[in-house]
């Protein structure tokens, strides 16, 4: 490939991702996300580990065609191969048809291998997985015994979660926001409550500082219209029971929408 249709390739690749996404990255990050896209062809899925400066972290990126559950399928799958997922951001890229371009930054879930970086075989194991799981059959299934849900919140962290709802200016994109203690197998949780919810995620970043992950989700209904009210209650409901089965949620309403706290 010339350097010449290469550069072409990265522009155009650029183009198609918001502009929240372009601002964020550098030259060096948009060609090595760009060439995973280009690869995948026919491909369900394409991934790749790309440059972070964290020591003992590994940036992932997986890129594939936007489906509901694909979020929740790639956090599964990096949870099987030992990993637990620091930071993370999903977007989608306009192309015909819709492809998500996720990003996680990953350390070992064990603490004592976390002063080194995974190898590169890792990738083998995340895509064995990631296969399986987005076949119509898969053989393996992720619950509460496969490690995958989080551990079980203490009596102050259940205090600390906060689970709200803020609208765009335009009403169009609704932002669920939640604020926790980190738990591994977290992001799997949260983004399956919101699979079995039926709402699209546009575009997440999750954000993990010390013990404490923030989380952010740009969601709407599967034909595109905005999280309605009643509906956003039960989203809250579903997420918290995603973060700690048995919950006691204290629901008020602000002037940015509402907030469910536990």
């Amino acid at each position: 490939m010339s350097d010449t249709f290469s550069s072409a390739l990265v522009e155009a690749f650029a183009a198609s991702m918001p502009e929240s996404y372009r601002q964020k990255y550098s030259a060096q990050h948009i060609q090595q996300h760009a060439k995973l896209v280009f690869a995948r062809g026919s491909d369900a899925f394409s991934l790749g580990f790309f440059e972070v400066a964290a020591k003992g972290v590994r940036g992932l990126c997986v890129v594939g065609m936007d489906r509901p559950g694909f979020l929740s399928a790639i956090s599964a799958a990096i949870v099987m191969a030992g990993l637990d997922i620091v930071n993370a951001e999903a977007y989608t890229r306009n192309a015909q048809p819709r492809e998500a371009v996720d990003l996680f930054w990953l350390r070992w879930a064990d603490p004592q291998l976390r002063e080194h970086s995974a190898p590169d075989e890792v990738l083998d194991a995340i895509r064995e997985a990631l296969t399986d799981l987005l076949s119509p059959t898969p053989t393996r299934h992720v619950s509460a015994g496969g490690g995958a849900r989080p551990a079980a919140a203490s009596e102050s962290d259940k205090q600390d979660t906060v689970v709200r709802f803020i609208e765009d200016k335009d009403g169009t994109l609704t932002t669920l926001e939640v604020e926790t203690a980190d738990r591994s197998g977290l992001l799997f949780s949260l983004s399956q409550a919101l699979f079995h919810q039926g709402v699209e995620i546009v575009q997440s970043e999750v954000k993990t500082v010390a013990d404490r992950v923030f989380d952010r989700f740009q969601l709407t209904e599967p034909d595109g219209s905005a999280i309605s009210e009643a509906r956003r209650l039960e989203i809250q409901v579903a997420v918290l029971s995603a973060i700690e089965p048995i919950v006691t949620a204290e629901t008020r309403q602000t002037s940015t929408g509402s907030d469910a706290v536990l």
